[in-house]
């Protein structure tokens, strides 16, 4: 049997639950799956952490969808999420 379940964070749930809150773990993990004459190459990793706003007027404006298993089909992402999950 196999079970498959999105999870969509929003801020301060992201934070706790994510690899990325932890940037020296990030580059243990990728340092790993190097070829072993990499592996002592130096590397930082800068994690980002911002929101691309999907309906900006920018390039990537109208190209954001998330796929949701639940529904079916790809949806739209908007500012509208943004501001509904506001307290």
């Amino acid at each position: 049997m196999a079970c498959e379940r999105t999870l969509n964070f929003h801020s301060g749930s992201a934070e706790r639950t994510s690899i990325i809150s932890e940037p020296d773990l990030v580059l243990k993990r990728i340092c790993e799956r190097l070829p072993a004459d990499l592996k002592n190459l130096p590397l930082k990793i800068d994690v980002a952490k911002h929101y691309h706003r999907p309906s900006g007027r920018l390039p990537a404006g109208g190209q954001n969808f998330l796929l949701d298993p639940a529904v079916g089909t790809p949806q739209e992402l908007s500012d509208y999420d943004l501001f509904r999950a506001l307290p």
